[in-house]
């Protein structure tokens, strides 16, 4: 079974003055948002069809603390992430590119700050889904993709963000 080591950043997309959207405990009020690094376990499964891989992922995600327009520094909660995905083989019309439906979640592992005061209410779980694109040449991916939120606004922490990052595999077929 093959297996990838990955790190993701994400751009920073969630100020609310830009987003219409109630995003919720975690990043209301914020004028700049922290970029998040994460780091993640990812398994596929053998290739069926010759068409369609099927991914499940599991890693922990550190939040960047941002300063809210109450002038407040926040630092949201670390989050333990999971995911799946079904990834479309495009190796007959397009070399080394796949086509993936993506979901993907997190939820906090502890509370937020806010200046050095813990906050309450803001542990919870989040789901969002989306499509992406990978490119991958031998053992080296990379990969980008749209994903919207479809969590309980009150733990929202986007409602949408652009993913993007690269991954190494080792062991099994590639």
């Amino acid at each position: 079974m093959p297996l990838a080591a990955a790190l993701d950043l994400d751009l920073p997309t969630a100020n609310s003055a830009n987003n219409p959207a109630s995003l919720g405990q975690r990043y209301s009020t914020q004028i700049q948002q922290g970029f998040n690094a994460h780091l993640q376990v990812i398994a596929d499964t053998p290739k069926m069809a010759d068409l369609l891989t099927g991914h499940a992922s599991v890693g922990y995600m550190n939040t960047g603390a941002y300063t809210t327009a109450a002038k407040t520094r926040f630092n949201p909660s670390d989050l333990m992430t999971f995911g799946a995905s079904l990834d479309l083989s495009m190796e007959r019309w397009i070399h080394h590119v796949s086509l993936s439906a993506e979901a993907v979640g997190n939820t906090g592992l502890s509370h937020s700050k806010s200046n050095s005061t813990m906050n309450g209410s803001d542990l919870g779980t989040v789901i969002e889904v989306g499509p992406a694109v990978r490119y991958q040449v031998g053992a080296l991916r990379a990969y980008t993709g749209f994903l919207a939120d479809v969590g309980k606004a009150t733990y929202r922490a986007y409602n949408y963000r652009v993913n993007f990052g690269v991954s190494m595999l080792w062991g099994g077929a590639q």
